[in-house]
């Protein structure tokens, strides 16, 4: 039954036309889709096609390639501005439940007479900490040259005397600051 179900699938996927997605109805469901977060393999999916063919459409269709595109530098757009709000701190307002209670009293005994609950929604404000991991992800990625892990070291100096050592031991010592010439070479080239 599945083998069906798969064969039919494929069947349905080989008649699935290029130009039937160059109109403007189906040009703007491709962007509502990478709007929406999803990736090329299940854009393809939803349209019927397999995920290669997305990518030939791409290449040889500009208005399938700028849908996509455009669809997805928004959703860039919104997640970067979320992103950056995490990184300040920021009060927000927040509707939240609340139960009410009156109460009815005798105005000769004072006594309660009658007692309701009810719920009510309420708007407060709370304020919400920078998010310190926000914070680094964006500093990594806007200012990589000052905010990166990888930390350059300048090394340098010279050997000049060195007593007792033997033939083995003086090999590896000359072995060691050849890699660290290479790493110095190295970090400097990038």
């Amino acid at each position: 039954m599945k083998k069906q179900a798969k064969q039919k699938q494929a069947h349905r996927a080989r008649h699935v036309r290029y130009t039937d997605w160059l109109t403007e109805e189906r040009l703007t469901l491709l962007t509502t889709w990478a709007r929406a977060g999803l990736i090329n393999s299940q854009i393809a999916e939803n349209i019927g096609i397999h995920p290669s063919t997305l990518t030939e459409w791409k290449k040889d269709h500009p208005e399938i390639a700028d849908a996509l595109n455009t669809g997805a530098r928004e959703a860039d757009a919104v997640v970067e501005n979320e992103l950056f709000k995490r990184t300040q701190g920021r009060i927000v307002k927040l509707n939240r439940p609340y139960k009410l209670k009156e109460r009815v009293f005798d105005e000769k005994t004072g006594k309660c007479i009658k007692e309701t609950e009810r719920l009510e929604n309420g708007v407060y404000e709370e304020y919400i900490s920078p998010d310190t991991t926000a914070q680094i992800f964006w500093l990594k990625n806007r200012l990589p040259e000052r905010w990166r892990d990888k930390i350059a070291a300048e090394l340098g100096g010279k050997v000049e005397h060195v007593e007792h050592l033997t033939p083995e031991e003086t090999a590896l010592l000359e072995k060691a600051m050849k890699r660290l010439e290479q790493v110095d070479t190295n970090a400097q080239a990038d």
